[in-house]
């Protein structure tokens, strides 16, 4: 069963923070992509309760496929209803992580976002080299550390 209290703040944030990026219009970098999967997975630990989604979406990530259409606005979009519907669930829901479509949109969005980064600095081979061995020591954490993680604002600990 999923912290709806704790979901409905992740998702509320990084749907704000989506949201401001596609405002300014501006243009993705390794540090923003590799904030938007650090938040985005561990929003998917939160609701599915465990370390699995996060290690194999980590791995999805890095394996660099061709996206289908990498788009910000795509991912604005889908974490908008995801949002929705997290704000709109019971404390008791079980329908919030992979499986559940709201869910599966916005991970597909993600990993097209990424896989579309990737292309985009194909080129810079030690900006991709890093941005890989960043995913790969988010991928390797325990679900504690995740847990623990500042990645959003309410992360913070005293």
């Amino acid at each position: 069963m999923a912290d709806v209290q704790m979901l409905s703040a992740y998702a509320d944030f990084m749907h704000g923070q989506v949201k401001s990026f596609n405002a300014k219009g501006g243009k993705l970098d390794a540090k923003q992509v590799l904030w938007y999967i650090k938040a985005w997975t561990k929003i998917g630990e939160v609701a599915s309760g465990g370390s699995t989604y996060r290690k194999n979406a980590c791995l999805k990530y890095n394996s660099k496929g061709t996206p289908d259409k990498p788009s910000m606005k795509d991912l604005q979009n889908v974490l908008a209803g995801y949002s929705d519907k997290v704000d709109k669930s019971s404390d008791n829901a079980t329908d919030l992580g992979p499986g559940a479509t709201a869910f599966d949109n916005v991970d597909k969005a993600m990993l097209n976002v990424v896989w579309g980064f990737f292309r985009q600095i194909a080129s810079n081979k030690v900006e991709d080299t890093r941005l890989v061995g960043d995913i790969r020591t988010w991928q390797g954490l325990s679900h504690d550390q995740v847990m623990q993680a500042e990645v959003f604002p309410v992360d913070r600990h005293g």
